[in-house]
């Protein structure tokens, strides 16, 4: 399960790591600190990467409608 909190301060993320490994219902170490930026940036590479090999002819892209089908 991903949730996804805005707004809380890098501080009180140790506290708030704390209160959800310690609820019954969750198995500890199951939540996830990520920083929004820094996902961001991960995406934004990979996709320069992809573009990259197919600007050197090592993949072949896919058209949108290709992909809005497939579902």
């Amino acid at each position: 399960m991903t949730m996804t909190l805005n707004n809380i301060p890098k501080k009180q993320v140790p506290h708030l790591l704390a209160l959800f490994n310690n609820l019954s219902y969750i198995t500890p170490g199951a939540v996830e600190v990520t920083d929004e930026a820094e996902v961001f940036y991960a995406n934004f590479k990979e996709s320069i990467q992809e573009f990259n090999a197919y600007v050197r002819g090592e993949i072949k892209l896919r058209s949108v409608e290709d992909i809005l089908n497939d579902n």
